[in-house]
């Protein structure tokens, strides 16, 4: 009789129990990762969103924007506590409004952040001189992520994790 050895081929009920039990956790803790980054990626678009806009409005006080017939003396941006809104105004230089009254308001709602204080500040022609504090704190609606616009008096406007 010949000595014959049976070749089994294939893996066995065991070992694609631990494959699948493995790609299972694998794929949780990517979920879970993906839920945690998505209230910092909210926070950091609308940081974007809001410092873009701050740059447009300060260019506009260095261009000297017109509106109509009359010029504009303050370019104002301005946010209220724990709200998704932010107000950009036209003013004349002394602070009286244009004639019809000029104001854009735009809400970040859909971005799932609000803005954590009440910030107020303008730029002024001709140079875009900086009135005002020029920190706006955002935070994610569930309170776990923040982000900085900070407008400096040098005019340097910048996404940071803190402000000076």
């Amino acid at each position: 009789m010949k000595n014959e050895k049976k070749i089994v081929r294939g893996f066995t009920l065991i070992e694609l129990l631990i494959v699948f039990a493995i790609m299972a956790i694998m794929t949780g803790v990517l979920f879970v990762n993906q839920n945690s980054r998505k209230a910092t990626m909210a926070v950091e678009g609308a940081a974007r969103i809001v410092a873009a806009q701050v740059r447009a409005l300060q260019n506009e006080a260095l261009s000297g924007k017109k509106i109509g017939d009359e010029y504009v003396g303050r370019f104002i941006f301005s946010v209220a506590a724990d709200a998704t809104i932010y107000t950009i105004e036209y003013r004349k230089s002394d602070n009286t409004p244009l004639s019809p009254p000029q104001s854009t308001t735009t809400d970040l709602q859909s971005k799932k952040v609000k803005f954590a204080a009440a910030e107020s500040f303008y730029f002024a022609t001709p140079n875009a001189k900086l009135s005002g504090a020029g920190s706006i704190r955002i935070v994610s609606a569930d309170g776990t992520a923040t982000r900085y616009v900070c407008v400096s008096v040098d005019g340097s406007v910048e996404e940071k994790t803190s402000c000076p």
